[in-house]
């Protein structure tokens, strides 16, 4: 039989999401069209926990499962990233590499904290600009 979506997600988190967002953290989705294939599998696999249609609408999918959209939850991990960083103590490698990411993006050279200026940019509403660092 079917299984109820309320177990379908909790299935989904467990044994899906975790290879969909593997490493988001670190290599960021600058090119939405390398993402799209990840994206058009996770709307197939929703789809089949919700029983429904390919052609039903996309909004619905996410808002009756209460699951982010791919993208999105992509770019919210990497943002948990980046407060991780910000938090850790001056000294800390880690931080400071973050530190260098940002005068290399200022620079216009390619870094890890210019690929999320990117792709926050390329969201479909507005984003406050300025820098933390």
């Amino acid at each position: 039989g079917r299984l109820p979506p309320a177990i379908g997600c909790q299935l989904y988190y467990a044994l899906i999401d975790c290879h969909l967002t593997h490493a988001c953290d670190i290599v960021i989705d600058v090119d939405y069209t390398s993402l799209e294939l990840l994206d058009s599998l996770n709307r197939a696999l929703l789809h089949r926990i919700l029983g429904v249609g390919k052609r039903s609408g996309v909004v619905q999918l996410y808002s009756e499962l209460g699951i982010y959209p791919l993208r999105v939850h992509r770019i919210q991990l990497a943002l948990h990233y980046l407060r991780y960083l910000v938090q850790l103590p001056d000294l800390h490698l880690a931080h400071k590499a973050l530190l260098e990411g940002d005068n290399l993006r200022s620079r216009g050279v390619s870094s890890w904290i210019g690929d999320l200026e990117i792709v926050l940019g390329n969201l479909p509403f507005a984003m406050p600009r300025g820098y933390c660092f």
